[in-house]
């Protein structure tokens, strides 16, 4: 069924996310390319290039549905995910969970299960969280959480908000599959200023393919902004990681 958020038509979820590599006519190439540099320590180059135009998929659906928000609707959907958030963190339960997904609209359910599907593990939908798992209960108040900082992120700043959301999900995929600290090169380094790190590579690819390219510079600097600002402690807290200067 047709489902339309402040006038955005919603179209049904379609992709599904396997460990297999999916139809060649489905990939991006330069992703492809980007993540055959990386030394991955778990899944495969399929199963992260799905990952990865997954969240493409969710940055393009966000920025659509950013140009055309009703700053009064936007409102009410982040104060139930607000509320939603805080019963999840204080007493999460089968019965207060059902109760809560119950009274959420369709749009607030729809970025949430967004969120489902970019987490690891992914989940397809609510209905495949067993809420008598406290592990899955754990996943759906991080996946809550994160729509919900969406939602609260204000337009105006040079990249949006789904910018800034797809370059963590890159860095969270990047380290996921190689168990490295994304890297940055610079002047500096021994190789040179046209030495780019594997990450680097892959940030480029992806912010291509989301419609938004960057020059090396112009996505080191993304990242970087991203890493000074409101994500630092998100980024650093990864102890036993390696830094990707490779």
């Amino acid at each position: 069924m047709e489902n339309r958020f402040f006038g955005l038509q919603i179209m049904p979820w379609k992709p599904q996310l396997t460990s297999n590599v999916p139809d060649v006519a489905s990939l991006s190439v330069p992703i492809q390319v980007a993540l055959l540099r990386l030394k991955l320590v778990s899944g495969n180059v399929g199963f992260w290039e799905v990952m990865l135009l997954q969240a493409v998929a969710t940055c393009h659906f966000a920025k659509e549905w950013e140009a055309k928000r009703s700053g009064e609707g936007v409102l009410v959907v982040a104060g139930d995910l607000a509320s939603f958030h805080r019963s999840l963190s204080r007493t999460a339960n089968l019965r207060a969970t059902m109760k809560h997904w119950a009274g959420l609209s369709s749009e607030g359910r729809t970025f949430i299960e967004m969120r489902l599907r970019l987490g690891q593990p992914s989940h397809q939908s609510f209905e495949d969280l067993d809420l008598e798992n406290a592990s899955d209960l754990a996943v759906l108040r991080d996946a809550v959480g994160a729509a919900r900082r969406w939602l609260g992120e204000k337009p105006g700043a040079e990249h949006g908000a789904p910018i800034r959301a797809l370059v963590q999900d890159v860095a969270r995929v990047y380290r996921q599959a190689t168990g490295k600290r994304p890297g940055l090169s610079s002047s500096e380094t021994v190789a040179g200023s046209s030495y780019t790190t594997p990450f680097e590579d892959l940030l480029v690819a992806v912010l291509t393919e989301a419609g938004t390219p960057l020059s090396l510079e112009a996505a080191r600097g993304l990242y970087r902004s991203e890493l000074r600002n409101k994500s630092k402690k998100f980024w650093l807290v990864d102890e036993g990681l390696q830094s990707d200067w490779e």
